[in-house]
């Protein structure tokens, strides 16, 4: 159990760094040192608004100068998923691809909305499918629209879902129910939760494909990967960390995934959309019910926990970044989620144990037998490689995953 709060002695408590309340009326920017600050961030660094936005600006571009995934002349698919991260995102590459100097950005972005707001009713959906175009037009950006209860009905056919303009995206009613139909009945939320986020991925790998993307960028912010990165430890996805909060993804061998917007906090990028005075598509989310599902109650706790130590987030995305996989590669793959699986190795993994575990459990035992004879036989007949077909967080969700 943890004891924080419990018991534990002012000695271990002053290593607990909470948020402090600070004075900054006669503050000066903490980097021009001349103008007074309009900035404060991480409730301890003031900034004055061209600071503030010359170092965002820079912060966005540094990440992308570190890891050259992308190469000149290149097609990047951006994910658009509505809200400051996704406006703030393609303000940055519009003024990167309007330079006239050497950090001129040269690859061309295609935006890609999923339109998957189940919970809104079809007026509202169409409200702000709308919204995102004229967003796309604004900058000047192509964008593509794909509904994606229909790619969960039609794999087999994306050419035909996929549209260019957003008067052709078909927006029905019983989306959610189609949603629904593909996963079992009998799941729980956590695993209908998996199971959509597995959805999305191949959608947009498969779109990228088809557009002929090399590279997506995604709008997750420090937040998402730290919730992220809690969410795989939770679910049995640890292997799959360095791939799901790394900068780059690159479990795909044709398309890799990006997260530039990674070292951001939404406040930043809140901010930022302010001072250039820039209107993101926005729209009431319901609240969830944190104790429905792991992943909800997982960012209640890293919300919750963020409030009163605001080095929260930084710390798991820091430590996150210093995981990762020492197996050697692997040319197998788990079928849903594309991760390499281990190879048979001497000693068991926590996975391998578990299947044992649950394998032992379902054997009947032989009464005419003894104890020696029994674990012999046992022992030959257990067959670890029937679940090599996917890792093991996925092997829980796959039977509950309507073929």
């Amino acid at each position: 159990m943890c004891s924080v709060g419990d018991d534990v002695d002012e000695e271990k408590a002053k290593f607990m760094q909470k948020k402090i309340t600070l004075n900054f009326t006669n503050a000066l920017c903490i980097k021009c040192r001349t103008l007074k600050p309009q900035v404060i961030l991480h409730n301890q660094y003031p900034y004055c608004k061209a600071c503030f936005l010359s170092g965002t600006v820079h912060k966005f571009k540094a990440l992308l100068g570190k890891n050259r995934v992308v190469q000149p002349n290149e097609s990047v698919l951006i994910h658009h998923k509505a809200g400051h991260a996704s406006t703030a995102l393609l303000h940055f590459l519009r003024t990167g691809l309007d330079l006239n100097t050497p950090k001129k950005i040269r690859f061309k972005p295609i935006i890609a909305y999923i339109e998957d707001n189940y919970e809104l009713n079809v007026e509202d959906r169409t409200h702000i499918s709308r919204q995102v175009s004229d967003e796309a037009e604004r900058l000047n950006f192509p964008i593509v629209f794909i509904n994606l209860a229909q790619y969960v009905t039609n794999k087999s056919n994306l050419p035909s879902i996929v549209h260019e303009k957003v008067e052709d995206l078909r927006i029905d009613p019983d989306d959610n129910m189609k949603i629904r139909a593909a996963v079992k009945s009998n799941s729980t939320l956590t695993t209908q939760t998996e199971i959509v986020h597995y959805f999305e991925r191949e959608l947009l790998l498969k779109v990228a494909k088809h557009l002929g993307c090399q590279c997506i960028f995604t709008t997750d912010l420090g937040i998402d990967i730290a919730s992220q990165l809690l969410k795989n430890v939770t679910l049995g996805r640890g292997e799959n960390i360095v791939y799901d909060t790394g900068v780059v993804d690159s479990r795909d061998m044709d398309v890799s995934v990006l997260r530039p917007l990674r070292n951001f906090t939404i406040k930043e990028l809140a901010l930022y959309n302010y001072f250039n005075h820039l209107e993101p598509v926005s729209f009431y989310r319901k609240t969830k019910n944190p104790y429905s599902s792991m992943q909800n109650l997982v960012e209640k706790f890293l919300a919750d926990l963020h409030v009163n130590y605001p080095a929260t987030i930084s710390t798991i995305v820091r430590t996150g970044d210093k995981l990762g996989v020492n197996n050697e590669p692997s040319e197998d793959r788990c079928m849903l989620c594309k991760v390499p699986i281990r190879k048979e190795i001497e000693s068991l993994g926590s996975a391998e144990a578990t299947n044992f575990s649950h394998w032992i459990s379902t054997q009947t035992r032989s009464c005419d037998k003894s104890l020696k004879e029994r674990t012999s036989q046992i022992l030959a007949t257990f067959d670890n490689n029937k679940y090599n077909k996917y890792c093991y967080s996925c092997n829980q969700i796959a039977p509950y995953l309507c073929q």
